[in-house]
């Protein structure tokens, strides 16, 4: 999948999620859309929506291996 702007993630990419204000991750997850440059939203592997299906902020994000 190509690519949105600059972004760090791609769809389908396995991440972990850091809440603001929290160390403890979250996830993993996958990356379900790129609503905008630097946002996303995260589903679960069977495609539901993750989180209530909120967007967040690439530097809330990390690959996870």
């Amino acid at each position: 999948m190509t690519r949105f702007g600059q972004n760090k993630f791609q769809t389908n990419d396995a991440v972990w999620l850091t809440e603001p204000g929290s160390q403890q991750l979250k996830g993993p997850y996958l990356i379900a859309s790129m609503p905008s440059p630097g946002n996303y939203t995260l589903s679960y592997e069977n495609g539901q929506p993750a989180e209530g299906g909120k967007t967040f902020k690439e530097r809330l994000l990390d690959f996870a291996e």
